[in-house]
């Protein structure tokens, strides 16, 4: 009998599912991220066959591996982990099969761009799943400090896996963020007609690297024309400078008159940098 050629390509388009035989039983193990890591089947002729998942770290299956036997591999799942600095780094390492028998595994930080013992507390040792243990979590310490640096990173490596396990994503990155920034404020400041003043500016925060901001004067009650000389610039703060100093001139007269003011403003923060007092205001008392 011949069937129409629709039918013929719908029968073979068509999946069918592989049957659960009778007396047989299937398992399923997830690991702590919720992903199914092993099929276990036990009874009639699938006994001890195990069907078993490794994922990347981007969460996309990479291998399956079927086994006669429950089966013993590690990955490493920590991929982009992150920290604020002072607050631990967590790597997890999740197992894939071995639920009926337990092994160790060796693990170690190195320096990625983070350097231990200033940036991080290095750490090393051995991890012992016991059966059915599917993941263990090592915590890695990280130092606190007020330096205004790049974010940096900390390898963390499996490796020597006992009990015949294999390595299938055998290392992980964690990233140390850095919460530390410049702050540049202004100080208001005063001087008679025939003195001018020095208006400091002050940094705050540690750098490894130089920072330059912007100055302008602006009129209020006194002008750049009558009672004080126009000045504008840029100031550079060298890593290990915390104070510099804005020189503005009065001019003199002989008008006996209340006291005046201007302003000195901050402008351009770069990088990394902000003001928290962007604006000063700078007193003429007159001397006449």
């Amino acid at each position: 009998m011949r069937f129409p050629q629709w039918m013929s390509l719908f029968c073979a388009g068509m999946m069918v599912a592989a049957p659960v035989l009778a007396g047989e039983t299937v398992s399923y193990q997830y690991d702590a991220r919720g992903r199914l890591v092993q099929v276990s089947r036990a009874g009639t002729v699938n006994n001890g066959i195990s069907a078993c998942y490794a994922y990347d770290r981007g969460d996309n299956r990479k291998n399956v591996t079927v086994a006669t036997s429950d089966c013993a591999t590690l990955s490493v799942s920590a991929n982009n982990t992150s920290a604020v600095e002072g607050s631990p780094l967590s790597f997890m390492v999740n197992k894939v099969g071995g639920a009926s028998s337990s092994f160790t595994i060796n693990y170690a930080t190195s320096n990625g761009t983070a350097t231990a013992g200033s940036d991080y507390t290095a750490a090393s040792g051995t991890l012992t799943f016991a059966a059915g243990e599917m993941s263990k979590t090592v915590s890695v310490a990280t130092t606190s400090d007020t330096t205004v640096e790049p974010d940096e990173t900390v390898t963390f490596t499996l490796s020597s896996p006992s009990g015949g396990a294999t390595l299938l994503d055998a290392q992980a990155t964690g990233t140390i963020v850095n919460d530390d920034g410049v702050m540049f404020a202004i100080d208001d400041a005063h001087g008679s007609e025939i003195e001018g003043a020095a208006v400091a500016v002050r940094k705050t925060g540690t750098t490894s690297s130089s920072f330059t901001i912007s100055y302008a004067t602006a009129d209020n009650t006194a002008t750049s024309t009558t009672d004080y000389y126009t000045a504008t610039g840029t100031l550079t703060f060298a890593p290990s400078e915390t104070v510099k100093y804005i020189s503005v001139g009065f001019r003199d007269d002989t008008t006996a008159e209340a006291s005046e003011n201007f302003k000195v403003n901050l402008t351009n923060a770069p990088s990394g940098a902000s003001f928290t007092d962007a604006q000063a205001v700078v007193t003429i008392y007159d001397n006449d």
